[in-house]
């Protein structure tokens, strides 16, 4: 069975932290009252900490008085580099498993869009700021990226932000009202994204379209929810239910999980669900608002592995914010400002 332990904690806030603190013995990151980051080996960085990205298990702080920043990362807790300049990450663009993340940056020649190596973090492919700056959905490569506006999808050039195709989802659904309901996943040249209309949700699909082209590949009808995509799979997850697509013959393994969850009383927050490799669900509570539960659902034997709750003392909310996880751990963060890392039991 697969089970995690709680290994350290850092408080967070929405990825953009207000104050922070690991331990793990010899080593220590934390904010502290003034908003000021301090790492043990390395130093207090004045200035604002402004973003942590799990795109590499880092955190990222400017130090407004050298005009620098750091990049301190959660694994070691060591500093990984130092830039001379201000530059920040956008967590909530789709890396896919790309090595690059996509980054503004500013010096005296003025703010730029550039990609960052996250191996030798070097920040190439620069460009104007004004390029794709509406609504950047997915980095695809280190050449193009897609962007969204209204219902249109366009994918351009990373060098001059010139389009290369559209594509609008009103048109794809065939409907007078298609809505992205998901964020878009990208497999071997593909995309993936599933849309519905809220005006009537029976009006909805999954849409597999070309990479180069934008052309229609394969459209699954009377099917939405949220997306995930490991080793030639497509997992669609609705509110108590999964299907799981071999993209090599385009069979369906629909797997309904309602009579269990009901006894529970667990619903799947569709925007808080995520699949790992090894093919478990990961899962958050609740229709509306998320809960402070969440579980495990092992996919291939379709059983629910466990469920389990989550002290949170916001004294609002008290629910879990987001949840990610990588080879061997577990990122729950929650409305109280932390962030729980559990680590996998071997």
């Amino acid at each position: 069975m697969r089970k995690f332990s709680k290994k350290a904690v850092t408080h967070l806030r929405s990825f953009e932290c207000k104050r922070a603190y690991v331990d793990s013995g010899d080593n220590a990151i934390y904010i502290d009252d003034n908003k000021n980051l301090f790492v043990e080996g390395v130093g207090r960085v004045d200035g604002l900490f402004y973003a942590a990205t799990l795109w590499n298990e880092s955190v990222w702080a400017f130090d407004n008085k050298t005009n620098t920043t750091v990049v301190v990362g959660l694994k070691e807790l060591n500093l990984l580099h130092r830039f001379d300049y201000y530059i920040k990450p956008l967590p909530d663009v789709s890396y896919i498993d790309s090595p690059n993340c996509l980054a503004i940056a500013e010096n005296i020649s003025g703010q730029y869009w550039c990609i960052v190596n996250s191996d030798n973090y070097a920040a190439d492919n620069k460009w104007p700021i004004e390029y794709g700056i509406n609504g950047i959905k997915v980095l695809l490569d280190s050449s193009v990226f897609l962007s969204q506006k209204d219902n249109v999808l366009s994918c351009h050039r990373l060098t001059d932000g010139e389009i290369i195709w559209q594509v609008d989802f009103n048109q794809l659904l065939d409907s007078g009202k298609g809505n992205l309901f998901d964020s878009i996943k990208i497999l071997e040249g593909k995309i993936y994204l599933s849309l519905i209309d809220y005006t009537n949700q029976i009006q909805c699909a999954v849409i597999c379209l070309n990479i180069t082209n934008g052309a229609i590949v394969h459209k699954w009808n009377k099917l939405s929810g949220r997306l995930s995509v490991i080793d030639k799979k497509l997992y669609v997850i609705s509110l108590q239910t999964v299907h799981v697509i071999d993209l090599e013959n385009f069979a369906i393994d629909f797997q309904n999980y309602k009579e269990e969850l009901s006894r529970n009383e667990i619903y799947f927050k569709l925007d808080k669900c995520i699949v790992s490799k090894d093919e478990i669900l990961y899962f958050v509570n609740g229709l509306s608002i998320a809960t402070n539960r969440f579980g495990a659902i092992d996919i291939r034997s379709k059983k629910l592995l466990w469920i389990n709750n989550i002290e949170i003392n916001d004294g609002i909310n008290n629910n879990i914010q987001d949840i990610q996880v990588s080879d061997t751990r577990l990122f729950i963060h929650t409305s109280d400002n932390v962030l729980h890392i559990f680590e996998r039991n071997v």
